[in-house]
C-alpha cells in the first residue's frame, strides 16, 4: 500500500571548525567501543544563569522559535511546538510539524574520559551564551585570506564569566538586502544613494564583528567584511556583515576555502557555549566548545520557502584533543497528532523524515492533527564536519563525461578508503582535491519518547546520549536490520546496520556494509513486504 503525502521539509546544515578530532568509525558498531569512556569527572564550571533570550524566525513560509540555550522550536514556557509549515494565515488553526531539536555532541579525551554537550527539552541546560576566553595568538586563523585544512581558532583556558553570559543572551538579526544596501550607500559616489533605515543601520551596528580580547576573548566573532583590514569591525570604515554572495564579490572558493560566512536572505546569528555552568541536561563533563550558530531562511516562489536552514560553527577552545567525536542533529517532530508518529531515512540523501502512522492525523491533548492525507516533514544534514585529514581525494561518485553515467565506488572499497557510495552522503569525495571532504548523514537512530521498550526511551546519562550519537541502543546495545532494529525483537536479522527504516533507498546496501539483508524495512512493512506494520508513537530521532 502506497501512502499519500504531501512533503514538507527543512534543512540542517552543520559547519565544524576546531581542533576536536571529528573521526567516526562507520561500520564498526558492536555495543562496545574501544577505550570505553570513563565515568565523567566533576569539572569545576562558571556560574552562569540560564539562557532567556528567545526570537521568533517568521521570514517565508515557516514560522519557529530560537533560543540562545541550544534548543530550537520549542516554546518551553507554554510547552507548544512552534516549528510551522505553512505558518498560520489569519485565524487558521495552526498545526506545527516540530516540538523540539537540538544540536548533541560528544567525545572522549587522552585519558578516556566522556565530553558531552546535548539538550533535550531543556529539562536541564548544557549550553549557556558568549564566547570562551582563549590565549591570544594560540591559533592561526585570519579571516582576510583564504583558510584551509591547517586552521586552527585561537584556543585556551576556554572560560567564561557570567556577566559575558549575560551580555550575549541575544540573537543578532541581519537581512542580506540590507546589506547590500548599506555597501551601496557607504560605497556610492553620485551622492543620490538612499541611506539605509534606521532599523537595517541599528542591525549594522550592533553586529557583534569582534569579541573582547580585554576579557580573553577571540578577535573575530560573527563573520563581518573588513574593508580596511584592520581587525576591528567599524561599519563607518566600511566594513559590513559578511554574506559573499553579493554585488559579485564571490571571495570564498566553495571546497577549499574554510572560512565561514553569512548564508540566506535573512540571518540570525549568536554565539553559545557548553562552560558556562554544570551540565544538568546530560550530566556529562563539559567540552570547552563555544558554538557559532546561524539560522537562516529564503523568500522564493518554489519549496525552499517552506524550509529553514541552520549553520553550527563548531570551535574547540580548550587544550584538550577529543577522538571518536561526534556531532548529531537531535529532532522530536511531532506532526500535529505527536504520538501516531513513524520515521524513516533516505540513505542516498542523507535525509531522514517523519510521517504519519496512517493516513488520518487526529488531535491529541486538546491539539489539532492535520487531518486526511498528513503532510511528511524531513532533515537533511546537508553538510557536516570535516573528514579528518589524510592527504587522499576519498572515493565517492564521479560522473563521466564522456559515457555519461557516474562511476560509484564498491561498497568494501569507500568503507576501507573512507569514502561514500552516494552524493547525498558527503560534499568533495572523488573531486581530485584531498581533505576537503565533508560528512553527511553517517547514521540514523529512532527512538520512543512515551511508553518505549526498556533500552529504545529518552537518554538520560551522558552515556546514553553518548550512544544514540554513535548510532547505538541506548543502553549501548547494536543495532540490527529489521522489525523495531532492537535485538531480538520479531524479525530482527543479525545484520548490523547504520541506518534505521530506509526503506527502499539503499539499493548498494551502504547501510549494511554491503550485506543484503533480502527485503526493505520501513516501519510501514517492519519484516518485509506485506508484514505488520509497527505500532506509531511518539518519535525521535538522531542523526
Amino acid at each position: 500500500m502506497r501512502r499519500k503525502m504531501n512533503y514538507l521539509s527543512f534543512v540542517v546544515m552543520m559547519c565544524f571548525v576546531g581542533q576536536a578530532n571529528a573521526y567516526n568509525h562507520e561500520h564498526e558498531k558492536t555495543g562496545k567501543q574501544s577505550g570505553k569512556p570513563k565515568p565523567t569527572a566533576t569539572t569545576k564550571a562558571a556560574n552562569c544563569a540560564p539562557a532567556n533570550y528567545r526570537k521568533t524566525m517568521d521570514f517565508n513560509d515557516v514560522s519557529c522559535q530560537l533560543e540562545t540555550g541550544g534548543l530550537l522550536f520549542l516554546d518551553r514556557a507554554n510547552g507548544l511546538a512552534t516549528y510551522t509549515v505553512p505558518k498560520k494565515k489569519g485565524s487558521e488553526t495552526v498545526v506545527t510539524t516540530i516540538y523540539a531539536g537540538a544540536l548533541w555532541m560528544g567525545g572522549v579525551d587522552t585519558n578516556g574520559l566522556l565530553k558531552i554537550a546535548a539538550v533535550k527539552f531543556r529539562e536541564g541546560n548544557d549550553f549557556w551564551p558568549g564566547p570562551l576566553s582563549v590565549d591570544f595568538g594560540s591559533g592561526n586563523f585570519d579571516p582576510s585570506i583564504p583558510q584551509g585544512d591547517n586552521t586552527k581558532r585561537d584556543y585556551g583556558a576556554g572560560t567564561i564569566d557570567p556577566d559575558q553570559c549575560l551580555l550575549y543572551d541575544n540573537i543578532f538579526t541581519i537581512t542580506k538586502a540590507g546589506v547590500v544596501q548599506f555597501i551601496t550607500w557607504m560605497e556610492c559616489t553620485t551622492g543620490d544613494c538612499p541611506q539605509p533605515s534606521n532599523e537595517t543601520m541599528a542591525q549594522i551596528n550592533a553586529w557583534p564583528g569582534n569579541g573582547d580580547v580585554g576579557r580573553g576573548q577571540d578577535q573575530f566573532l560573527a563573520p563581518f567584511h573588513d574593508n580596511d583590514n584592520d581587525m576591528f569591525y567599524e561599519p563607518e570604515d566600511g566594513d559590513y556583515p559578511w554574506y559573499d554572495d553579493i554585488l559579485g564579490r564571490n571571495e570564498v572558493q566553495c571546497g577549499v576555502d574554510r572560512r565561514v560566512t553569512l548564508f540566506g536572505d535573512i540571518t540570525n546569528w549568536w554565539v553559545f557555549n557548553d562552560k558556562g555552568n554544570i551540565h544538568t541536561e546530560s550530566q556529562g563533563d563539559p567540552i570547552g566548545m563555544e558554538i557559532h550558530a546561524q539560522a537562516f531562511a529564503f523568500a522564493t516562489d518554489d519549496e525552499i520557502n517552506k524550509m529553514t536552514f541552520y549553520n553550527y560553527e563548531l570551535i574547540n577552545r580548550g587544550n584538550q584533543t577529543l577522538f571518536n567525536t561526534y556531532f548529531s542533529q537531535y529532532i522530536d517532530a511531532d506532526l500535529g497528532n505527536y504520538n501516531d508518529d513513524y520515521a524513516g531515512c533516505d540513505v542516498t540523501r542523507g535525509l531522514s523524515y517523519m510521517y504519519n502512522g496512517d493516513l488520518n492525523d487526529e488531535p491529541n491533548s486538546g491539539r489539532p492533527g492535520f487531518g486526511q492525507n498528513p503532510p511528511a516533514i524531513g532533515v537533511d544534514f546537508f553538510e557536516g564536519p570535516y573528514q579528518d585529514v589524510d592527504g587522499l581525494d576519498n572515493p565517492g561518485p564521479v560522473f563521466d563525461s564522456v559515457t555519461k553515467k557516474w562511476n560509484i565506488p564498491e561498497v568494501a572499497d569507500a568503507i576501507a578508503n573512507k569514502g561514500i557510495v552516494y552524493k547525498g552522503l558527503g560534499i568533495g569525495y572523488g573531486d581530485t582535491i584531498p581533505d576537503n571532504e565533508r560528512y553527511g548523514m553517517r547514521n540514523f537512530t529512532i527512538y520512543t519518547g512515551q511508553n518505549a521498550p526498556t533500552g529504545q526511551a529518552d537518554p538520560e546519562s551522558s552515556t546514553q546520549f553518548y550512544n544514540y550519537m554513535r548510532g547505538l541502543w541506548q543502553f549501548g546495545d547494536q543495532l540490527y536490520y529489521g522489525g523495531t532494529g532492537f535485538p531480538g525483537a520479531p524479525c530482527v536479522t543479525s545484520i548490523p546496520t547504520n541506518y534505521m527504516f530506509p526503506a527502499n533507498s539503499d539499493t548498494l546496501h551502504w547501510a549494511t556494509a554491503g550485506v543484503n539483508p533480502g527485503f526493505d524495512w520501513s516501519e510501514f512493512e517492519p519484516c518485509g513486504s506485506g508484514s505488520t506494520s509497527n505500532p506509531s508513537g511518539d518519535r525521535r530521532f538522531v542523526q
